[in-house]
């Protein structure tokens, strides 16, 4: 699979993936990049300066994609995490106690 950033939720936020790694950016007031890895969340964060271009912002994530991995591998050895689920037509699913469809 091809690594792929696009907007969601407009231009403020961006969503990913780097080889096996999902990814969520979000544009900030900040200087510098930043990434980190939170294993009560299945995908990495980056905080990105306003206006820096989608294309640089890639570049540094396929510069770090080993660090990505082995942090990943090294939380889910700690925390053991459930996978996300992905609905699709037809599933059901609860909502304030009741199974919707």
């Amino acid at each position: 699979m091809e690594d792929f950033l696009e907007e969601m939720n407009g231009p403020s936020t961006l969503w990913g993936k780097i080889g096996e790694v999902p990814v969520l950016v979000h544009y900030k007031a900040v200087k510098h990049m930043t990434m980190r890895m939170r294993a009560d969340k299945p995908w990495l964060e980056v905080s990105a300066p306003y206006g820096m271009p989608k294309a640089r912002i890639l570049k540094f994530l396929q510069e770090h994609q080993d660090w990505m991995e082995k942090a990943r591998a090294r939380l889910d050895a700690k925390v053991p995490r459930t996978p996300l689920h992905y609905y699709e037509s037809g599933d059901t699913l609860p909502v304030w106690g009741k199974n919707v469809t």
